[in-house]
């Protein structure tokens, strides 16, 4: 039986007299992946930044690994869409590198040097590729490094907002399959914010769809998930 890694009770958030969302409950397992779906503007964004402690809730909590988030933590680790996401000035080796070091989740260099040439070959970068910067890379070769930074700090949860989501078609499919992989053989947790129904499907094992009126419902990813889903958002 797969154990708990997060648990969400009771989380709501409003801008103003806006209400974005209202008590919303839902666990996530150890290795298990959670889509996050619904229109522009629903709060898929704000939820995750909230899982990541970067933004407070008005009422409600996120546990992950028994711990009570309230601040950015290493247990949960976010990769944005934003190409820009990486050190300009550091290397692709140093950009993986960098983050264990000063957060203390590899003390030793060398070891953390073979980490994260492990994860940069997981992401499909050749070592060519190691010393190069990020102005020399392209898009999708960005995301690579900034999927294997994620993982190689080695995170209870992994929280994604539209990380695929600038890419050209071929290499979104490549970075889904791939990325979908490395978290099935590391046993780590996901939270994936998108608003292609297909990456939905095809990356997470259950879907929490943000239908009209800040409502929600989560349902399996299944054979008949493209169809409820697009039911529920008339899409």
């Amino acid at each position: 039986m797969s154990k708990i890694i997060m648990k969400v009770r009771g989380l709501s958030k409003s801008f103003g007299k806006r209400q974005i969302f209202a008590d919303v409950d839902f666990e996530v397992k150890e290795g298990e992946k959670l889509g996050i779906i619904g229109y522009s503007g629903c709060g898929k964004t704000t939820l995750l930044r909230i899982l990541g402690g970067f933004e407070k809730a008005d009422s409600g909590k996120v546990v992950i690994a028994k711990k009570r988030i309230k601040k950015p933590t290493k247990k949960a680790i976010m990769v944005f869409q934003d190409f820009a996401q990486l050190l300009p000035w550091r290397t692709v080796l140093d950009n993986v590198v960098w983050p264990m070091m000063i957060t203390g989740v590899e003390k030793d260099k060398q070891k953390a040097i073979k980490i994260a040439k492990k994860y940069l070959s997981e992401m499909g970068l050749s070592d060519a590729t190691f010393e190069m910067y990020p102005v020399q890379l392209s898009g999708g070769m960005k995301q690579r490094v900034a999927m294997a930074r994620a993982l190689a700090m080695r995170p209870k949860m992994l929280l994604m907002d539209e990380p695929f989501g600038a890419l050209d078609n071929l290499t979104r499919r490549k970075m889904q399959e791939i990325t979908r992989a490395a978290c099935d053989k590391h046993k780590i947790s996901a939270v994936l914010v998108t608003h292609s129904v297909k990456e939905a499907v095809m990356m997470c094992d259950r879907i929490l769809v943000f239908c009209a009126k800040s409502k929600y419902k989560i349902i399996e990813s299944d054979e008949n998930a493209k169809r409820r889903i697009r039911e529920m958002l008339k899409i």
